[in-house]
């Protein structure tokens, strides 16, 4: 009982403080993203002439951890939305939410849980390295928004963007049904409904442009006219660097999804007529 009220009196009295904050400092995940391009580079290139190295337990221990994670994350994340608007208010709630001009989400509970998830992508670069250990596909999609979400994350940690919240608890949202599959796979239970976890995905990116284009109208048409200014603004090219990130991965998804299961179906489509048409000549 006395760990878990030290627990709320820390998640309750957090205070995000720029590069004062662990692993927050810009060259932290930045050395850390150069690092894993090079072991991505090395392990594929020393994998190659190599039989698959069994990674089943492990696998499992990490998929089921980051199905925690995201569970618990996402638990915290929405629990402090929803108190926020109801300590201040539907009007003056949703001003700390999309704008933020008094940088109160710098402070409390939303903050450490948004904090906690970026410190959980470090631990998720794990991901990458049992696919090559165990010699599965590795595409140009995966790597890259393993490697930028981590660099998203900071952004948006240390310019203060205020609807960040939103994009983590959409991206935790989206990382249960994930890893719960993963974990199925690993033990060979079948999952049919691996398909909507991309389009969960590609609607994922949707609602995170929708909330920034919010955001961007309360710094325009709300904040500036009454003489003030969103939080993120200070730093101009945070928000269009995060909004460009977002639809990057929105078109690598696109293209993911109708590369694999659009053309999966017209192959499938391609063979029952072919076999069709054999069977008449026959």
């Amino acid at each position: 009982m006395q760990s878990l009220k030290a627990l709320n009196d820390h998640i309750s009295n957090f205070e995000f403080r720029g590069a004062e904050t662990f692993l927050s400092a810009y060259p932290y995940p930045l050395a850390i993203g150069c690092l894993y391009l090079l072991v991505v580079y090395t392990l594929k290139r020393f994998m190659k002439d190599r039989q698959r190295i069994p990674v089943k337990s492990i696998s499992l221990i990490h998929n089921f951890n980051m199905f925690a994670i995201s569970i618990i994350c996402l638990c915290g994340m929405t629990k402090a939305v929803v108190d926020t608007l109801y300590k201040h208010g539907i009007r003056d709630g949703s001003e700390i939410l999309f704008c933020d001009k008094n940088r109160l989400q710098a402070k409390g509970p939303l903050m450490f849980w948004i904090y906690a998830f970026y410190l959980s992508k470090f631990y998720e670069l794990f991901d990458t390295v049992l696919i090559l250990l165990r010699k599965s596909n590795l595409v140009f999609l995966h790597i890259y928004h393993h490697w930028i979400t981590m660099i998203l994350c900071i952004v948006s940690l240390r310019s203060a963007i205020p609807y960040q919240w939103s994009a983590t608890i959409m991206n935790a949202l989206v990382h249960i049904p994930m890893y719960y599959y993963y974990l199925c796979s690993i033990l060979n239970i079948n999952i049919w409904w691996k398909r909507l976890i991309t389009i969960f995905q590609i609607a994922q990116f949707c609602i995170d442009i929708t909330f920034c284009l919010i955001s961007l109208y309360w710094q325009h048409y709300v904040a500036l006219p009454a003489g003030r200014s969103c939080s993120s603004w200070e730093i101009p090219w945070a928000n269009p660097f995060s909004l460009l990130v977002v639809f990057s991965y929105l078109l690598l998804f696109l293209e993911f999804y109708f590369r694999t299961y659009k053309r999966r179906k017209n192959a499938k489509k391609f063979a029952a007529e072919a076999s069709e048409a054999s069977c008449k000549k026959d």
